[in-house]
């Protein structure tokens, strides 16, 4: 039951998961921009987010173009960043984000909100699963992000602040696509 781990992990780490069929999927994401009050979302580039990005747009929600310009501070525009995941850890869990050309890792880093899709076939035992299926001179990215719940800090007196270095929230969109 490594999803059912995996969905209890992230939550206890401050994630909000969001349990749906394949079929659900792009109405959920719908929902959440809805719900969130999301109104510029920077979405990453890959194929598996082409229908994703179809939808958001169809819902009247800006598509921010961080890729048109170098850096990232169209990301801080943005209410929100929306990617797919290389894969997630059910010990801890981690959404483990690559990014490339077509995913900066700012994507998830920088808005405020980070919805990320996984799929039940994403997810990994431990990190040492993780390791020896993803390591080695094949893996393509410049960076790996390690995501374990909201941006937090206690560097001001000891007083627990989330949001301040990254997203103050993470949605997970967890596909039950296995």
């Amino acid at each position: 039951d490594l999803h059912r781990v995996f969905a209890s992990r992230a939550a206890a780490a401050g994630m909000t998961v969001h349990r749906v069929s394949p079929a659900e999927a792009e109405g959920r994401v719908i929902e959440l921009v809805s719900t969130l009050g999301i109104k510029r979302v920077a979405i990453a580039g890959g194929p598996s987010l082409a229908g994703m990005r179809a939808a958001v747009e169809s819902a009247s929600v800006e598509l921010v173009p961080w890729t048109h310009e170098p850096g990232v501070g169209l990301l801080y525009e943005s209410d929100a960043g929306l990617t797919d995941v290389q894969a997630a850890i059910a010990e801890s869990g981690t959404l483990v984000c690559w990014s490339s050309a077509s995913s900066g890792r700012g994507l998830s880093l920088v808005p405020p909100i980070h919805i990320a899709l996984v799929r039940r076939s994403d997810i990994v035992p431990d990190l040492i699963d993780y390791l020896a299926r993803h390591s080695g001179p094949e893996v393509p990215a410049s960076s790996i992000v390690f995501i374990t719940g909201p941006s937090k800090t206690a560097d001001i007196e000891g007083i627990l602040i989330t949001g301040v270095h990254g997203p103050r929230e993470v949605h997970i969109v967890l596909i039950e696509d296995a």
